[in-house]
């Protein structure tokens, strides 16, 4: 298995209003207390039918009618993080809450995925290194597959391995609990026995963590 690390626009993502029609919501397994540890579970009911990018895949490659779509994962499982309301650090990111809303609901459209997991803003680095280190390699198969998506401010600590910055973080502090560093995903990645991983942070110096003279490959 080989996760990638990809940086990307929103703009990549159609905005939807709610929550789609027919999409059952549940606090997911563990996390029903509301705070740092809440999870929302989004999941989408069954369909045999094929995700919509499918159309545009067999114009590009003009296939003939009537040529069968074999999907290549089993299920398709998102975790969204996004922090903009922060306490101590400006500026807040206003835009943040809306961004997950959009990821979510078209991944659970014509994205074709099958559930996708929504942490709470408060939540803390130890709750997402549990969920990732612990929960999902339990929760997936070898067939599967995982999009992580964070969203939020990024910082170097002056060390060369950037850190993620949760909502009670504070500038120049990396510690209390209130910073994960990104290259965290490759301790994830191993830990996920699974088909296909991708990691996407919209955050800055984010971007640091991965090996750009090539001598690395992240397994």
């Amino acid at each position: 298995m080989k996760p990638a690390l990809v940086f990307v626009s929103i703009a990549l993502f159609p905005a939807l209003a709610a929550v789609p029609p027919g999409v059952i919501t549940n606090a997911a397994p563990g996390h029903t207390t509301p705070g740092p540890n809440h999870i929302t579970l989004y999941e989408r009911p069954f369909t045999q039918a094929r995700p919509s990018f499918w159309d545009a895949f067999y114009k590009l490659f003009q296939l003939p009618n009537g040529t069968t779509a074999v999907l290549p994962f089993q299920r398709s499982v998102a975790v969204l993080v996004g922090i903009g309301n922060y306490k101590n650090i400006t500026p807040k990111l206003e835009y943040v809450s809306k961004d997950v809303e959009k990821i979510r609901d078209y991944l659970l459209t014509d994205g074709g995925f099958d559930a996708v997991y929504v942490m709470d803003e408060s939540v803390t680095p130890d709750v997402v290194t549990t969920f990732m280190s612990d929960e999902m390699p339990r929760n997936l198969k070898p067939e599967d597959r995982l999009l992580f998506y964070y969203s939020g401010h990024g910082a170097d600590p002056g060390t060369g391995r950037p850190v993620l910055l949760f909502q009670q973080a504070r500038p120049g502090q990396v510690g209390q609990n209130t910073t994960l560093r990104v290259d965290e995903f490759e301790q994830w990645s191993g830990l996920l026995k699974i088909k296909h991983a991708l990691f996407i942070y919209d955050a800055c110096t984010a971007g640091e963590a991965t090996h750009k003279d090539g001598s690395k490959e992240t397994r």
